[in-house]
């Protein structure tokens, strides 16, 4: 799951920066707490260089990735890459 930086979140929203970040957050951490609500998922990735989303997931059994500013799409790319399990995967946006 891509998180982009807090900082960048929710531009089109008349709300303060720092509302703007808390809404991106919450819904992130909403996002992952309904897709480990589901049976059909075994494991979450996400993908994010926000040190706030990185100190966010630790109350979730989430596997984190670092965007290392190649951008989220290709961060994704790299993660999503099948293992040969036979096990299907998703992309879920929290944004």
């Amino acid at each position: 799951m891509p998180v982009k930086v807090l900082s960048l979140a929710k531009s089109r929203l008349a709300l303060s920066a720092e509302q703007r970040r808390a809404l991106a957050l919450a819904f992130a951490l909403d996002t992952v707490a309904a897709l480990f609500g589901s049976p059909l998922v075994a494991a979450v990735v996400v993908v994010t260089a926000d040190p706030d989303v990185k100190r966010g997931m630790r109350n979730h059994p989430v596997r984190l990735t670092d965007e290392d500013g190649a951008g989220l799409q290709t961060a994704v790319r790299s993660v999503a890459v099948p293992d040969g399990s036979g096990q299907g995967g998703s992309v879920a946006v929290g944004e």
